[in-house]
């Protein structure tokens, strides 16, 4: 798989889709704006750290 930053906005916005929807039926979909502005905006490490957290405390692996 190529690095997040070889791929285009719309085709990551795509893999992005394609994953969420997954086990999730109805999720939105993402969209290559939504890659721009993400993109445009990075976080630092401690923010995604405290993301991750989030989510891994709301959706534990069993």
């Amino acid at each position: 798989m190529p690095s997040f930053k070889a791929l285009t906005d719309d085709q990551l916005a795509a893999v992005l889709t394609y994953l969420s929807t997954i086990d999730t039926p109805g999720a939105p979909a993402f969209t290559a704006d939504d890659v721009k502005a993400a993109r445009a905006a990075p976080k630092k490490a401690k923010e995604i750290l405290a993301e991750r957290k989030v989510l891994n405390d709301a959706h534990t692996l069993p």
